[in-house]
């Protein structure tokens, strides 16, 4: 038994979690070394596949749900890891489809994201594909000093103007002037949605998640000003990524997401193509208005965004192909270690082409590799 909660006592060892001191949820976490970008929420689609591993303390949910019959929380040594939500009301959703969301505080823990995988496996789930991500980044100024309530004031006021087309709410509060807190771009029922909001001033009507604090005071932010977030939301799988001079493919699944370069990529893709802002210039075609420059890091790693088309059927000639990578990927002498980087998620990216990993997971015995572990 300890062998197998060894994962969790790392995971908790890393992150020195406390339990929540206020009814909101927040918790107390030391802080890993700084990571200015970070998952803030992760769901994910999973398959029901056998009961979940014995050590876990299983309670149920005291809310209800309108989808799922069945919500229990997973805790060991008293402390949440995850919730899973199972046994569909609707007979539209397979009998075994659940979807299991990790709490708040794992996602900011290294020992996580290399076992993210086992988590899921531990609770008798086989992992599908991603529900829902958000991918944050906490700043206290855009490039050139742009303050991100200045930006707001700047669109409400017509100065600036957002590429393309689509909903928005702002939220905000009046005294002895207008201060706004909060803007989205984008619908609860929109595939991305983008949101700028103050995180200092949710913190200040809300709970303080210390582990966010931290991050700041490592980052050097001054503590007398306002930390705002620019936070991407990820609904469903539904968007791929292409880079033009390399023809890869990539995909938003949990193995590009637990990967800092591939989740930069994904970030800085859906940035640039629902945060983009022209400057105002009625004397000239909107086409010659000057872009604003927010931030300038984000084209080193920008990818085209499309949706992804009909996932064609696989074949068994694709699970051949599948299994021929994956020897010569546990045989080739590579020559280098971003060679080897770079074959595994060929296979990756293939395999999810049609959704085949858990099968060369399982089947095949494909391992899921970081980088760092490469």
């Amino acid at each position: 038994m300890s062998d197998q909660i060894k994962i969790y006592n790392d995971i908790l060892k890393d992150s020195s979690a406390e339990i929540p001191s206020s009814n909101t949820g927040a918790m107390k976490v030391k802080s890993e070394p700084f990571r200015a970008l970070s998952i803030d929420w992760l769901s994910v689609s999973c398959k029901v596949i056998r009961e979940p591993k014995q050590f876990f303390q299983i309670e149920h949910a005291s809310y209800g749900n309108s989808i799922w019959f069945t919500i229990r929380i997973f805790k060991v040594n008293n402390m949440p890891f995850f919730t899973v939500f199972s046994n569909p009301k609707s007979s539209i959703l397979p009998n075994d489809s659940a979807i299991l969301k990790f709490e708040n505080w794992i996602l900011y823990s290294d020992q996580f994201k290399f076992n993210a995988l086992q988590l899921i496996d531990d609770a008798g789930l086989s992992y599908t594909k991603i529900n829902r991500a958000d991918i944050a980044l906490d700043i206290q100024n855009f490039d050139h000093n742009l303050n991100p309530h200045t930006l707001i004031t700047m669109i409400v006021n017509e100065k600036v103007n957002r590429l393309g087309k689509g909903k928005f709410t702002l939220i905000g509060r009046s005294h002895k002037q207008l201060r706004y807190d909060y803007l989205r771009f984008g619908t609860k029922n929109s595939p991305v949605s983008v949101y700028l909001y103050n995180k200092s001033q949710e913190f200040r009507d809300v709970a303080v998640k210390q582990h966010i604090v931290k991050n700041w005071e490592l980052i050097g932010y001054n503590q007398n000003k306002d930390v705002w977030r620019l936070e991407i939301s990820i609904v469903g799988n539904v968007k791929q990524l292409y880079d033009n001079s390399s023809g890869e493919l990539l995909y938003i699944t949990i193995y590009t997401l637990l990967d800092s370069y591939y989740l930069r990529c994904i970030y800085y893709s859906l940035f640039l193509r629902y945060f983009s802002f022209k400057y105002v210039d009625k004397t000239k075609h909107h086409s010659n208005w000057k872009p604003v420059k927010l931030l300038s890091n984000s084209k080193d790693y920008a990818l085209s965004v499309s949706d992804i088309e009909h996932v064609p059927n696989a074949t068994r000639i694709h699970k051949i192909v599948i299994g021929k990578m994956i020897d010569f990927y546990d045989t080739a002498q590579f020559t280098s270690k971003q060679e080897r980087i770079n074959y595994y998620n060929s296979i990756i990216t293939y395999t999810t082409r049609y959704q085949l990993t858990n099968w060369a997971i399982q089947i095949k015995g494909l391992q899921h590799h970081s980088q760092k572990e490469l």
